[in-house]
């Protein structure tokens, strides 16, 4: 079953969502919630649905959303903070609570797989994390996509040309000044002892392999990596392998 939905978050912008539930649920079924890249949306180009739907063919539930700013979600995407998105997420596990979901697991694709990680510090109650494409060092990683000297900005609402592999896109100097506050070393010491699963390309472009490597020296033996030969950052042609890792994580950690 399919059911869209619009979830308050803090500032009272409406998330666009859709929630999997498969037919045999009972009060443990695990809810896997699942945040897209940056620009990205619920849907992930239609691979996303299809991840939903072999989720519920092996009996967990997951719940798509669109953060702030992106897809179908009210906000700008100039606004676009890592703060703001961890706050989305939050909202969209309090509402997942009240409609009687117990165990839940966050995934996150590259600037979604920041999120889930630096989230999951001082959560109580998260059941496990899981993230591909993942960047560390999340300032200096933006601050590659641009030329402006950052340093010499100080209006929290100047605009910042960012070059990738989508195009052209621009933020706020806010975003900069927001990602400066994280650390992956503090995020990782303060985050509970819960299973977490890195996944991640010998050949991303985008995300450099060593920033997995730092996130699994950083979480020491609660997380687990796995690399995928070949692989670029969107996992191409990896992306059946990158979701039956995932299932085998899942079927250890919280059997359906």
């Amino acid at each position: 079953m399919v059911e869209k939905m619009f979830i308050p978050n803090h500032n009272q912008k409406q998330l666009a969502a859709l929630l999997f539930t498969p037919a045999r649920r009972h009060e443990n079924t695990p809810l896997i919630i699942f945040c897209h890249g940056f620009t990205g949306s619920k849907e992930g180009r239609g691979k996303a649905l299809e991840l939903a739907e072999m989720l519920i063919s092996h009996h967990y539930a997951c719940l798509l959303f669109d953060f702030s700013g992106h897809g179908e979600s009210q906000g700008e995407f100039e606004n676009i903070t890592l703060s703001g998105q961890i706050a989305d997420l939050n909202s969209v596990i309090a509402y997942s609570h009240q409609l009687g979901w117990r165990k839940i697991i966050t995934l996150g694709r590259s600037f979604g797989g920041t999120t889930v990680l630096f989230h999951a510090a001082n959560q109580i109650g998260l059941c496990g994390v899981c993230a591909w494409a993942a960047p560390a060092r999340v300032y200096e990683l933006f601050a590659g996509f641009t030329d402006c000297d950052l340093e010499t900005l100080v209006d929290p609402n100047e605009k910042i040309e960012l070059a990738g592999d989508e195009g052209i896109v621009y933020v706020k100097k806010a975003l900069f000044t927001d990602l400066k506050k994280y650390n992956y070393q503090t995020s990782a010491c303060n985050m509970p002892d819960i299973p977490v699963l890195l996944i991640h390309g010998t050949h991303d472009s985008v995300v450099p392999l060593q920033e997995a490597y730092l996130w699994q020296e950083a979480l020491g033996k609660k997380a687990s990596l796995v690399v995928i030969s070949q692989g670029d950052h969107q996992f191409s042609q990896h992306y059946q392998l990158v979701w039956q890792e995932f299932i085998n994580w899942l079927q250890v950690h919280f059997p359906a």
